[in-house]
């Protein structure tokens, strides 16, 4: 006689402990670096530093990074040095106290496309200056102010800013740029070359494309090379091009510099996070703060590549957090009636075309689902200080 059938349990495999950590950083995103967003990442920084059932603190290190970017935005300070003694000599505005108040928390950082941004913008000064000599003049005396301003905080020599010393600057970066557009003409002629069996005009976009990308590696290596041989007298008269009206006015006119310039704020996060993502520190949760989409889908597609923990969230999603963490706290202590408005509509109908069975689009607002799971996903952490593994995250925050 046979034996029954049995029903047989497969093992269990055990979940993966859930990971205590002990550090968090918040990097802002230039677009998310208004009031409301400070003091509620301040908030959290404090919250973080309380004690969680005993004497210890729920993260006993907290960390602030700051792409560069936010500096050429907010501040109009295009090297680090310069944004930070900028940030502590002015306490009125609310970028400047809650700079001042987590100054040794806080990390200003470079990356490529900023170093690139500032060796572009320099080339194209210097055909504005040609055009309008009287302008040399503004530029020198407007770095003579900043040095002055500075001396405090930076070691200035404001007797080198010379005629002299800006005629050298000036070859100075024409030999950059010289060095730049040699080094991308065998680039350029090999991508040509490479695709010229293609039909147009997928041909056309694709050598675009291709070449865009080679532009963007040769120059910001050339950037960062033309940087750190520069003097601090020297970075002070490029601060002074790209400060003063009305050679900015000029070079942002020009077709190519808008060009390049165009979308490159949301690289700054991405560049960073991707430079770093070989660095495990297993005990560090980071938390991106961007009203970017794009940049948020980029970054958490970036996740899978990093060893740390790292998500994306905007300002709705930190609205969201802060709700449940602060109950006496509402939406429109982050976010502006009007869009939370505006979201509201855009995501009604989205919900009805998903009821209607339509497709949806690149354009069709599914974001606050997604949002309100990274919401309580900061919740959790903001708590815990504990990170579950990546293989039980539900699937709506991938």
């Amino acid at each position: 006689m046979s034996e029954p059938d049995t029903f047989k349990r497969e093992p269990i495999t055990p979940r993966p402990a859930i990971k205590k950590r002990e550090k968090i950083e918040f990097i802002i995103d230039t677009c998310s670096s208004g009031e409301k967003v400070l003091k509620a990442v301040d908030k959290l920084l404090d919250y973080s530093q309380q004690p969680n059932g005993d004497e210890k603190p729920r993260f006993a290190e907290q960390r602030i990074t700051i792409p560069i970017q936010i500096g050429i935005e907010r501040k109009r300070r295009i090297f680090p040095e310069f944004l930070d003694a900028e940030l502590l000599s002015d306490e009125h505005g609310d970028l400047e106290r809650f700079y001042q108040r987590h100054k040794d928390q806080i990390t200003l950082v470079e990356t490529p496309t900023s170093r690139g941004f500032k060796l572009f913008y320099a080339f194209k000064a210097l055909s504005a200056l040609e055009k309008s000599p009287d302008l040399k003049e503004r530029v020198l005396h407007d770095a003579q102010v900043l040095a002055e301003k500075y001396a405090e905080y930076l070691h200035i020599d404001a007797s080198q800013l010379t005629d002299e010393k800006f005629d050298g600057f000036v070859s100075h970066i024409d030999k950059a740029f010289n060095t730049y557009r040699a080094e991308m003409e065998e680039p350029t002629h090999q991508i040509v070359s490479h695709h010229q069996s293609m039909d147009p005009p997928a041909r056309d976009s694709q050598i675009t494309a291709a070449v865009r990308d080679a532009e963007h590696v040769k120059i910001t290596r050339t950037a960062k090379k033309f940087l750190n041989e520069l003097s601090i007298e020297e970075k002070l008269l490029l601060q002074a091009m790209y400060s003063n009206k009305l050679l900015n006015t000029a070079v942002s006119k020009e077709p190519e510099f808008s060009r390049y310039r165009a979308d490159k704020g949301e690289r700054a996060i991405e560049e960073f996070l991707f430079a770093k993502r070989a660095e495990s520190d297993p005990a560090r949760v980071t938390v991106i703060i961007s009203e970017d989409q794009g940049a948020r889908k980029s970054i958490q597609h970036l996740r899978s590549q990093s060893n740390n923990a790292i998500f994306a969230i905007s300002s709705y999603g930190l609205a969201r957090a802060m709700c449940t963490l602060f109950p006496d706290m509402t939406l429109t202590d982050i976010i502006d009636p009007s869009a939370i408005e505006l979201m509201q509509k855009r995501d009604a109908k989205t919900e009805t075309k998903i009821r209607e069975g339509k497709a949806i689009g690149m354009n069709d607002l599914v974001e606050p689902r997604i949002e309100e799971k990274w919401a309580d996903r900061l919740v959790e952490v903001m708590r815990t200080g504990k990170w579950a593994s990546e293989r039980h995250v539900g699937a709506g925050l991938a």
